[in-house]
């Protein structure tokens, strides 16, 4: 059997491998360690074996060794140990994450769950899931004839946790795959890519605050990734995303406009097919009445690290005294310039579309253009969900990975060090509660946008026609 095959199944054994060790009392464990902290402990030490039993594996195939082979294969391990020394470093609850926690406490005490402290501000399917891991886990002890009070929603919170190291190699294999595929440079692929992951503060936020932001992260991923051969599955992942959180759904508009029908029609049968099982099969809607009069009255933040635009506006407004009360409509208004100015963008991404399929409409050619269209439409719809959502704090800036990937890819080469600075202002550096120069990260997303405007791209096309994707498919 391939060795990758396998690698998946130890990933979940070393999940549940360090609770068992755990629950023996092992003489073998240091008593002296944190009762909570030591299925962290073993968790450690179970990756770390993993990672060399891998190493070993992996390297001993490449005959001959060359470091372009070696490269993709040592620097995803390398990160891997990077970021368990992060999961390890962050392995209690935090204040995000309890408010999670305690919306799935409310659901099994039948109570509102928009309600508790800290505020849950997202539809019920997360909570439902961690209220759904409890359940199980109680009846588990119960057979066993243990009190579950002490340990139950610990081992929620890790298995919660641990799964969070599984996601960022995921999340890194996903990224990978699309940069090959737009460049077929593998040893490029993981260099760039390993680069981004390392010095992306957004992601190490999402860690030590316990948010969800790597699964929308993948769910968008594995949505683009699939559009073209797995369309109904891209539809789920979309469903999927939106009952995370409400932004994959302006995916769609990029779909729409790609004519990816079967996908659309996947995510609207998915997001039913969900609905209605939450929903215990249409008997009880009651979670889904709490979420919307929750969200008829959003939060809106005004910390000078949040990049939403109500923010922005109403500091801006406070700071040369225009009054308040004009500041909803104001950002209504510059949600919809953001909102016709992406429009603009497809249309121009569709001429170009065109411009280049007449030009020269070899397979190659052919292959490359869909590539230029069905990413730069997808890259558009995730920025524009980052600029119009009514709270952005850093962790959600996890989601312009891609983006920021696919900028170098399409026109880093030409303009390195604007690419670069766009990439600074959004990732590299940490939240600042510092007028204006908190907004460091809607502006690199800026300028970003502004490079790869669609008209940037077809003029390089036009002098390095061999600089756009060139694979078919992953």
């Amino acid at each position: 059997m391939n060795q990758r095959y396998v690698y998946p199944f130890l990933g979940l054994f070393t999940i549940f491998l360090p609770l068992f060790l755990w629950s023996l009392n092992s003489p073998f464990i240091e008593p002296n360690t944190a009762f909570f902290k030591q299925p962290f402990s073993l968790f450690g030490f179970c990756i770390s074996v993993l990672v060399i039993v891998i190493a070993y594996f992996e390297f001993k195939k490449l005959k001959p060794k060359s470091l372009n082979q070696i490269i993709p294969i040592l620097l995803p391990l390398l990160l891997s140990v990077y970021f368990l020394f992060l999961i390890l470093e962050y392995s209690e609850r935090t204040y995000d994450y309890f408010a999670y926690e305690n919306a799935a406490k409310a659901i099994l005490e039948g109570t509102n769950p928009y309600i508790t402290r800290p505020p849950y501000l997202y539809p019920p399917l997360t909570a439902q899931i961690m209220a759904t891991v409890y359940n199980l886990i109680e009846k588990g002890f119960s057979i066993i004839s243990r009190d579950i009070t002490v340990v139950g929603w610990f081992i929620v919170f890790y298995l919660y946790h641990t799964t969070q190291f599984f996601l960022i190699i995921i999340a890194y294999l996903l990224c990978y795959k699309m940069v090959d595929n737009l460049c077929n440079n593998k040893y490029y692929s993981s260099l760039l890519v390993t680069i981004i992951f390392f010095i992306n503060y957004p992601l190490i936020i999402t860690l030590k605050n316990g948010q969800v932001n790597l699964w929308m992260l993948i769910l968008y991923l594995v949505a683009i990734v699939l559009v073209d051969s797995h369309p109904i599955c891209s539809g789920l992942a979309i469903s999927l995303g939106i009952n995370i959180k409400i932004y994959p759904v302006i995916l769609l508009l990029a779909f729409g406009v790609l004519k990816k029908r079967l996908a659309i029609i996947g995510t609207i049968v998915s997001c039913l097919g969900i609905v209605y099982i939450q929903t215990n099969f249409g008997k009880n809607w009651n979670l889904w009445l709490y979420f919307f009069e929750y969200f008829r009255d959003f939060p809106k933040k005004i910390s000078f690290n949040n990049n939403s635009l109500h923010s922005i506006i109403y500091n801006v407004f406070k700071l040369v005294g225009i009054s308040e009360s004009l500041v909803d409509i104001s950002v209504y208004v510059v949600s919809f310039a953001i909102f016709v100015w992406f429009i603009v963008r497809f249309t121009q991404r569709e001429k170009v579309y065109y411009s280049m399929m007449t030009v020269n409409k070899t397979e190659i050619n052919t292959l490359r253009s869909e590539k230029f269209r069905l990413y730069g439409h997808s890259m558009d719809a995730l920025a524009l969900s980052l600029m119009i959502s009514p709270s952005v704090w850093s962790h959600h800036y996890v989601l312009a990975i891609p983006i920021v990937l696919w900028a170098f890819v399409t026109i880093g080469y030409a303009k390195p060090w604007q690419v670069c600075l766009g990439t600074f202002l959004m990732l590299s550096i940490p939240a600042f509660n510092l007028f204006p120069f908190g907004y460091h990260r809607i502006i690199g997303l800026l300028i970003i946008m502004y490079l790869t405007n669609p008209k940037n791209i077809l003029a390089i096309w036009k002098t390095k026609p061999y600089s756009l994707p060139l694979k078919a498919d992953l």
